[in-house]
């Protein structure tokens, strides 16, 4: 029985945090007819290292656009601009970039776009992204769990009666 509650919390220790950890694509209704889905990779970027990014649109007539579409992208902190692409061509309805953040802290993207043929400008709600400071080290992570491996399981045994050995 012991043993099953043990297993069971380890699951639910180390479980937890990788669902957590797993990522999709954020999305934006813009004007009741386009839906803007933008996907990072990683969903929470660390200082210094590359975001990769992917933004799609699509309608709700024909889901995914196949046409060649105009995007303007604009990253903000505090109001201030720190990445713009200007007249990107999202070919086929899908615009990846990759930005790689200096400072830690929560980020604005915008995107506004152009379909072919309309000359309205469409604009999308922001999309926020948080840019986590950069990991010290992950030895210590991982000395961490030993350890609480370690007295997680003399602690179980030390509760586990002592058998007898018959020779």
């Amino acid at each position: 029985m012991k043993i099953r509650i043990a297993f069971l919390s380890s699951l639910l220790l180390f479980g937890i945090p990788l669902l957590a950890s797993a990522h999709g694509a954020l999305q934006k209704v813009v004007e009741g007819k386009y839906l803007v889905n933008f996907t990072p990779a990683p969903y929470s970027p660390m200082v210094g290292k590359a975001q990769q990014n992917m933004i799609a649109i699509s309608d709700f007539q024909e889901n995914l656009i196949e046409k060649n579409i105009i995007f303007n992208v604009e990253i903000r902190q505090d109001e201030e601009i720190v990445f713009t692409l200007q007249n990107q061509v999202a070919t086929g309805g899908l615009l990846p970039f990759s930005y790689t953040y200096e400072e830690a802290g929560d980020y604005e993207l915008f995107a506004t776009f152009k379909i072919p043929g309309d000359s309205h400008l469409y604009e999308s709600e922001d999309f926020m992204i948080t840019v986590v400071p950069q990991a010290s080290s992950g030895g210590s992570l991982i000395v961490t769990w030993l350890v609480v491996g370690f007295v997680m399981g003399f602690l179980i045994r030390r509760k586990q009666p002592r058998r007898r050995r018959a020779f």
